[in-house]
């Protein structure tokens, strides 16, 4: 009991309760390392959502201030699709234009050389 502050008696109190009922399992028989490896396994498990959670806190901070910025990072969670169609159907109409221009150019066959490709 050298861990707990002196002036807590809550605390002794719950130790002393404690130890009284493991040892109250240990002499009616029970297997007194059940509830030991219970408890491992419930402090493995929260050690490991504290990591987790620690991990995703730490992204959405650096997310939200500088990653989402970063075109790769934006591209790897498909959040630069509608950007990227927009600039897909840009250029299909440029190409477009230029054909047609290139067509009526061909139409045109009075016309010098150095005004069909303009």
């Amino acid at each position: 009991m050298g861990w707990l502050p002196k002036h807590s008696t809550f605390l002794h109190t719950l130790q002393d309760s404690l130890q009284q009922g493991a040892s109250d399992r240990v002499a009616a028989g029970l297997p007194g390392s059940i509830p030991d490896h219970l408890l491992a396994v419930v402090a493995v498990l929260v050690a490991l959502c504290l990591v987790l959670a620690s991990v995703a806190l730490g992204w959405a901070m650096v997310w939200h201030t500088t990653l989402h910025k970063i075109g790769i990072f934006r591209d790897l969670l498909g959040l630069n699709r509608a950007r990227k169609a927009e600039q897909k159907r840009e250029a299909q109409r440029k190409i477009a234009k230029i054909k047609e221009q290139f067509a009526r150019a061909a139409a045109a066959p009075g016309q010098p050389e150095h005004s069909k490709a303009a």
